[in-house]
């Protein structure tokens, strides 16, 4: 998996459906958004973990018995798109963390 495809692929095009359709709906103004994140094994006899990797690290993420993580950011509506990708890449560095990973490659321009 490349660098912030997790971000990029996942939580940023989440974020986005999720923020444009919460502009529809007609909110508006600061809210203050959480994203729970649930592992769940779909196979039998699988671990329920996501694994993560940067381009030097590699860390898993095991799900707590009987607990998920938790995830919150501010965010403010309409939010654009470069919003969403600095939520999303927020809340991949604290999912890397969570894994054991203690460097995250941030995006270079």
């Amino acid at each position: 998996m490349p660098p912030r495809a997790t971000a990029d692929g996942i939580l940023t095009p989440l974020l986005l459906l999720t923020l444009d359709t919460l502009a529809d709906c007609g909110a508006a103004g600061a809210t203050h958004l959480h994203l729970l994140v649930r592992i769940t094994a779909t196979d039998a006899g699988w671990k329920p973990m996501l694994t993560l990797q940067t381009a030097h690290e590699t860390g898993e993420l095991h799900a707590p018995p009987g607990d998920e993580a938790f995830l919150g950011e501010d965010i403010e509506l309409p939010a654009s798109t470069d919003d969403a990708k600095a939520v999303a890449e927020t809340w991949m560095r604290e999912l890397a963390r969570e894994a054991g990973i203690n460097w995250w490659e941030p995006e270079t321009v």
